[in-house]
């Protein structure tokens, strides 16, 4: 009802809900009436509904709602690379086919590689020489834009312009291969749907099996042949979302507008007779997620629809002579939640935040979902739809985007007039935002993860963690069932707010949404476009995850750290939100006596409910921060300062001249510089000189008093402890002569120098 779908006839709109936003009203409703006839919209308010009963009593403000205007970010890096793409794309002079398949080589099934017609006129150096040209004037019109871009993705190094042409360029060579990587998503899908029609039909054709079996055999085959069509495209005049333009949009190759960037598919199949067709449902991959969870209920054009299966696809890494699916694993850190991957596993530390991983969350069942299939349900009873409200148990984590061997962070904090840390940051641009379906909300051991799934089918199978009724409606049909925790992952803004002391629940719920209300309402935006996740989980707050849901960023979080007035004016906007406005002498006042904790005019709204307990607008530490944060300031740190203002920090905290002349000698030939200085690691009661948290790696410079054998056994001792832990461990004698031999051991860590 959002889409633009353009119904002449219709004159009735009925809303089961109050829709979220002013913004969402006026397009549901604005289907009716478009041909110039009298509409009637009729818009129900469920009682138990905190957000339904706040407009049922005031509904001007949900019908005539203030609409804001969409914001971008013409800094992100994704944006302007995919219109650099779409300029690219032109100077081929190339046109693509309706179809993705007429681009490949279909009599190569196992690979699909492009046909030749495409490399030779589009892989050119001509081509590349002409979107240059254009590419420059591109740039040219968002340099004063891209000025907030240097040192995240483009070189601190340089002057901005020339900045600028290095990445165009190099985005430029490798255009080409990014268009053929945009099309591997649909090799997957069509591999898959092959698959499942070559299994079905040796079943069908097995005169040994069961009727029950080929029967269900005749359904699977089916359903391919369906998908394979819409994958196609070969019903002609069909809007699909397949056609090749609409489709690299989708995949993040081209601009999308409209449409969801890298969407995860729902395959719709179409009800008997001339009603309904068959089709892919997309929804953005952070709501789908859950929307499109096991055993969950899709309610379209007016059928009901039961998520029944996962469509597998081909993995890197995958033996095909294996029914088993190629998983993941990640370490969640319990205090930020920040995700550690693949060779981050064996971490001590946390990359994010410094501290133990110890006693975090392991989940080594992870498997990326992109496409399901569904079946229809012809009776959904009221407590089916009770079940869903209970819902899935989600968690998101994060990880920074390198760039040169370097994390894409800036690290800060938040300082009052008096110079008192108030806050800690991170601001992290393209960061990966994984969204993870943990499980049912009711399973019966909370430490099991994940859901039960047949690996050679893809149906979600009987679980003995499930709820009894989930059972009811599993596939019975089991041969291969492995545990598979679901994920999805898309490159999003993020910043990370930390308090420096502790905040109790409802004080760290409360700052994050006057925080979140705040930014809203200073730049303008939905808030829909602004997400605030508390970290690690919902059960244990210690910090705040902000990210942009919108294609592209809205733009607000680079503000904040680049505009040193931003947080101030966020500030003075969460606290006339939360009814406190200054008197004569300058001290902020409750205004509103009858809002008690909250109400739909300050921090409540459809998107918390779930949080309205914990919300305290008129908690006086929440009051006092925001008053403090109103004369503060953000002192940037690390990757966000300067490679000069690093060293000079970093200087300050030397404890010795040994570790000073350690410093200046990595300035001198521009290796990388330590993260940190003399941290403590508490699980091991040591505090080493540096720290690389990038690469778990401490440094430790050694005075004269390590020239004594005890204590060289002491430190032989600590070394071997802190490996078998998972830390690089590298000592520098007091000879600074051997010190560029000891570093040329380490080029990931320290770099090549630099004369």
């Amino acid at each position: 009802m959002e889409l633009g779908v353009d119904i002449a006839t219709l004159n009735t709109v009925y809303m089961r809900n109050v829709p979220p936003t002013p913004a969402n009203y006026a397009q549901r409703s604005g289907r009716a009436g478009r041909s110039g006839q009298p509409a009637l919209v009729l818009t129900y308010c469920a009682a138990l509904s905190p957000h339904d009963q706040y407009f049922f009593a005031d509904p001007v403000r949900m019908v005539h709602g203030h609409v804001s205007p969409p914001t971008l970010d013409l800094a992100n890096e994704e944006l302007v690379g995919s219109h650099l793409h779409a300029v690219w794309l032109t100077e081929t002079k190339k046109a693509l086919p309706r179809t993705v398949n007429d681009m490949l080589d279909m009599a190569q099934p196992a690979t699909m590689p492009l046909l030749d017609e495409f490399r030779q006129q589009m892989d050119t150096d001509e081509v590349r020489m002409r979107t240059m040209q254009r590419g420059l004037n591109l740039i040219k019109m968002l340099e004063s834009e891209l000025v907030a871009a240097q040192g995240v993705w483009l070189s601190s190094e340089t002057e901005i312009r020339t900045a600028c042409e290095e990445w165009l360029a190099n985005h430029i060579k490798g255009a080409f291969y990014s268009f053929n990587k945009a099309l591997h998503r649909w090799r997957e899908l069509y591999a898959s749907t092959q698959d499942q029609l070559q299994k079905a039909h040796a079943i069908i054709s097995n005169p040994a099996a069961a009727e029950r079996d080929r029967k269900a055999a005749e359904r699977r085959y089916n359903e391919a042949r369906t998908q394979i069509s819409l994958l196609l495209n070969a019903e002609s005049g069909q809007n699909s979302d397949f056609s090749t333009y609409r489709y690299l949009a989708s995949q993040g190759f081209l601009p999308g507008y409209n449409f969801p960037r890298l969407p995860l598919l729902a395959y719709i199949q179409g009800r008997r007779g001339t009603i309904g067709r068959d089709s892919f449902l997309a929804r953005p991959r952070f709501l789908a997620i859950s929307e499109f969870g096991p055993l969950s209920l899709i309610y379209h054009e007016g059928s009901q629809y039961r998520v029944k299966k996962v469509m597998l696809g081909v993995r890197e890494g995958q033996d095909m002579e294996s029914p088993g699916l190629v998983k993941e694993e990640a370490r969640l850190c319990p205090a930020c939640g920040y995700g550690h991957f693949k060779d981050q596993l064996h971490n001590e530390l946390c990359i994010a935040c410094g501290t133990s991983i110890e006693g975090g969350k392991r989940i080594d069942n992870l498997y990326r979902i992109e496409n399901v299939s569904t079946q229809r349900v012809l009776r959904i009873t009221c407590d089916e739809e009770e079940r869903q409200r209970q819902g899935y148990e989600m968690q998101t984590t994060m990880q920074f985007a390198t760039h040169a061997g370097k994390m894409r962070v800036v690290n800060g904090k938040v300082q009052n007039s008096k110079g008192d840390h108030l806050l800690s940051i991170q601001y992290a641009p393209t960061a990966t935002v994984w969204r993870i379906n943990l499980g049912w909300r009711r399973r019966k051991d909370e430490s099991i993860y994940g859901f039960n799934i047949d690996t050679t089918t893809g149906m979600w199978s009987k679980d003995e963690q499930a709820p009894q009724d989930e059972n009811d409606v599993a596939s019975k049909e089991e041969r291969y069932v492995e545990r598979i925790t679901p994920y999805v992952e898309d490159r999003r803004n993020i910043l990370i707010v930390r308090p420096v002391t502790f905040m109790d629940e409802s004080l760290l719920t409360s700052l994050q949404y006057a925080l979140k209300r705040g930014i809203e309402e200073e730049f303008q935006i939905e808030e829909s476009e602004l997400m605030a996740e508390p970290l690690p989980n919902r059960t244990d707050r210690r910090a705040i995850l902000f990210y942009e849901s919108a294609e592209g960023g809205a733009g607000v979080l680079t503000r904040l750290l680049s505009d040193s007035k931003a947080l101030s004016r966020v500030a003075k906007r969460a606290l006339s939100i939360c009814h406190f406005e200054p008197d004569e002498n300058g001290c902020y006042q409750d205004t509103k006596e009858d809002c008690e904790a909250g109400c739909y005019r300050c921090l409540l709204s459809y998107y918390n409910q779930m949080d309205h307990i914990d919300i305290d607008r008129r908690n006086p530490e929440l009051v006092s921060l925001l008053e403090s944060l109103i004369n503060s300031v953000i002192v940037t740190s690390t990757d966000g300062r300067s490679y000069e203002d690093h060293y000079q920090e970093l200087l300050k905290l030397c404890g010795s001249s040994l570790e000073q002349a350690f410093l200046k000698h990595l300035k001198k030939h521009r290796h990388h510089l330590p993260d940190e200085a003399q941290r403590l690691i508490e699980a091991f009661n040591t505090r080493p000189d540096f720290v690389y948290r990038d690469h778990n790696a401490v440094i430790y410079i050694d005075g004269p008093h390590h020239d004594n054998p005890n204590q060289q056994k002491i430190d032989k001792a600590l070394a071997a402890e802190l490996e078998d832990n998972g830390l690089t461990v590298i000592r520098f004698s007091k000879e600074q002569s051997n010190w560029p031999a000891v570093i040329a051991k380490y080029p990931d860590i320290f770099g090549a120098a630099q004369e």
